[in-house]
């Protein structure tokens, strides 16, 4: 570019590539244990304080305690090749596992279930040292003699549903093939292939069940079930109310913490499916240095893909927002206050409003800025800053968590070309021809990276307000992704986005991109994009672009 370019200071954070598929798992001195096959809803490990979403991939750790809400599902391969799918509203911990093929002589698995359940599908462990295998619950410690069997805890009555208030609190199991065995102050019992037993309490005696208990293998939640979660998010306004209160709000919007607990205290009372504990934790994040809210009229641009959408053949929902600062609580975005004093433009969370009244929210949380840089547009003092945020940033769709997979890609700018101003550009320049000289290095699903920005460009005729072409090109792990649009006006292009084709050597790729203009004779323009290529290749990044033809005397 023919101007000078920012960098700051912050270093390069790591990046986390997301497994997509199931692996095996080399022996090793780290802490991994297993790993994620399958997850939906609301998931994660908890491990000395610190929480972390499951998804897809994610591995498993010595110490984790698994937490599922209500609404999700997940299954865990273990080292040992063990299966296990823990169910809906969970807590399910690893309290000790050890598992090493050369050297077995400490081989062992001590489990916890504190509440819900599981389903499993016994490993090497189990069926060769079962003696080292245990599953610890408050009614009875579980050992097992190589098996599939599944456990769960009812509390409170949470067991009883569709009307049904036969099922008794306590610890239930079913045992499928192998032999179970129920130990507590009562002595030990054993339980074999298409047994059930029910134990209440630690002194109670295991009983066996004439019939299965239709706790282990059910359809967990019910619909009246799923009623008893309103009882959760009334219990959760107060202690939102309270982080307002220590948040001070004062007019605009100062923190990432402050912006979300406004968003999801507006949208609460209609949210059915929130794990408000993962929200709360979401919310409690710092961020470095104070924050400054975007003067109205200020313009971010953001591409991701959320996960599990409404692609059914990629799971993904590939998106492009374009937020206008107006100044009120439905559009608007915070910038980092310390890069702001040295020039950078920084987003950290931003809140956007659809046309169908649809709201996302979206925080840096304890995701890294990457490699952000600003600029000044040439010939103006408009300022574009670009980067792009590792995968661990939060987002939600009117308060309800949004699974997302690979970085978020941003543009942020102080101003842009108006619509009054582009429609007096046919007298002045006729046409601009466009090329890209910056922006992000393009990122996929797994966290591979483009070794340059892509390379982008636009022909546009001010005379028609039409895009006449518009093309992306990048390389990413070797997979080539082109895509490119024409014939669009400009004013479709800039409210509603681009839809783009594929072209040159993946013809099969689909992709959309947002467009804007910046500077008062449209001097240069800014895009993020998704394109896919297939049901696993997917990327998106950001470019800056410079108008290349020369201004009418």
């Amino acid at each position: 570019m023919q101007i000078n370019i920012l960098k700051s200071a912050q270093p390069t954070a790591f990046l986390l590539a997301a497994a997509i598929s199931l692996v095996s798992f080399p022996i090793s001195a780290n802490t991994n244990i297993g790993q994620v096959i399958f997850s939906t809803g609301n998931v994660r490990a908890v491990n000395d304080g610190e929480a972390r979403v499951l998804r897809r991939g994610s591995k498993i750790q010595e110490g984790d305690v698994i937490k599922s809400s209500r609404f999700s599902r997940s299954q865990i391969r273990m080292k040992d090749g063990a299966l296990i799918a823990v169910r809906p509203g969970s807590e399910f911990g690893f309290n000790q596992y050890r598992y090493d093929e050369k050297d077995s002589s400490n081989n062992s698995s001590i489990l916890n279930l504190v509440k819900g359940g599981f389903r499993t599908i016994s490993g090497l462990i189990g069926k060769v040292f079962k003696q080292n295998y245990k599953v610890k619950t408050a009614m009875a410690t579980i050992g097992i003699r190589g098996t599939h069997y599944g456990l769960t805890i009812c509390q409170q009555g949470d067991c009883n549903t569709d009307g049904n208030s036969e099922i008794a609190d306590g610890l239930y199991g079913s045992v499928i093939d192998g032999e179970v065995s129920a130990k507590n102050d009562t002595g030990e019992f054993v339980f074999s292939n298409d047994e059930f037993f029910h134990v209440e309490s630690l002194g109670s005696q295991p009983r066996g069940l004439i019939k299965p208990p239709g706790v282990i293998f059910a359809q967990y939640e019910s619909e009246e079930a799923l009623k008893k979660a309103d009882n959760l998010k009334k219990a959760a306004t107060s202690q939102i109310a309270r982080l307002l209160q220590q948040a001070n709000v004062t007019g605009t919007l100062a923190t990432t913490n402050e912006l979300l607990v406004k968003h999801i205290r507006a949208n609460f009372e209609t949210t059915e499916d929130i794990d408000l504990e993962q929200v709360i934790s979401a919310l409690n994040v710092t961020v470095p240095g104070t924050t400054t809210a975007a003067s109205p009229g200020q313009v971010m641009s953001v591409s991701y893909f959320g996960q599990g959408g409404s692609d059914s053949s990629t799971g993904l929902n590939p998106a492009t927002n374009t937020i206008t600062s107006d100044g009120t609580a439905n559009n608007e975005f915070l910038l980092n206050s310390t890069a702001l004093s040295n020039g950078m433009l920084e987003p950290v969370a931003a809140v956007s409003t659809d046309n169908n009244g649809a709201q996302h929210a979206f925080a840096l949380a304890s995701a890294s800025i990457v490699e952000p840089q600003t600029a000044f547009v040439p010939n103006t003092t408009v300022k574009v800053g670009w980067g792009r945020w590792s995968t661990q940033y939060t987002s939600t769709v009117n308060s309800v968590i949004e699974p997302h997979v690979g970085q978020l890609h941003y543009l942020v700018a102080t101003d842009v070309t108006t619509s009054v101003e582009l429609s007096q550009l046919g007298g002045l320049i006729g046409s601009g021809t466009y090329a890209s000289t910056g922006g992000t290095k393009a990122t996929d699903l797994t966290g591979n990276i483009a070794a340059t920005h892509a390379t982008v460009s636009m022909m546009v005729d001010f005379r028609a307000l039409s895009i006449d072409s518009f093309n992306i090109d990048t390389v990413v792990n070797g997979i080539n992704y082109a895509a490119g649009a024409s014939s669009v006006s400009i004013n479709n292009a800039i409210n509603n986005g681009l839809i783009l084709s594929g072209a040159g050597q993946c013809s099969t790729c689909t992709g959309q991109a947002s467009l804007a203009f910046y500077g008062p004779q449209a001097e240069g323009a800014g895009t993020v994009y998704t394109i896919q290529d297939g049901a696993t290749n997917a990327v998106n990044g950001a470019s800056v672009m410079d108008n290349l033809t020369p201004f009418a005397p």
